[in-house]
């Protein structure tokens, strides 16, 4: 059974950028060494948690720090979310987070953006 099939939480399907900020190690070419950050497309989200897709793959139980701003929202949010599921699709790849309660992050804020889109 593919991941997306065991969601539990209603999902609102608000199109957003999010950005991730990853730690890279210093022999990857493509981003500087110690950290890089990797623009992403929201397709959906629930209040624990969102599915991306973006144009390289992530490792499947990292932890990431991301920036989004759902529409309407003037500020970004910002999150630490662990990658759950990670697919191969045919213009690049989808990622399922799960946010990670945190009080030095917004996800208060988050899951009050989302109810409200319900």
């Amino acid at each position: 059974m593919h991941p997306e099939e065991l969601r539990e939480e209603l999902r609102i399907s608000d199109r957003a950028v999010v950005f991730l900020d990853l730690p890279v190690p210093p022999s990857d070419d493509t981003l500087t060494a110690g950290s890089g950050q990797l623009l992403c497309r929201l397709e959906d989200a629930s209040a624990n948690g969102m599915r991306l897709r973006l144009d390289r793959p992530l490792e499947e139980g990292m932890l990431v720090t991301l920036r989004a701003r759902l529409a309407g929202d003037p500020e970004l949010i910002r999150l630490v979310a662990e990658v759950r599921w990670v697919s191969r699709e045919a213009s690049g790849y989808r990622a399922g987070l799960r946010v990670i309660e945190s009080q030095q992050y917004d996800v208060a804020r988050w899951k009050l953006l989302v109810a409200d889109r319900l």
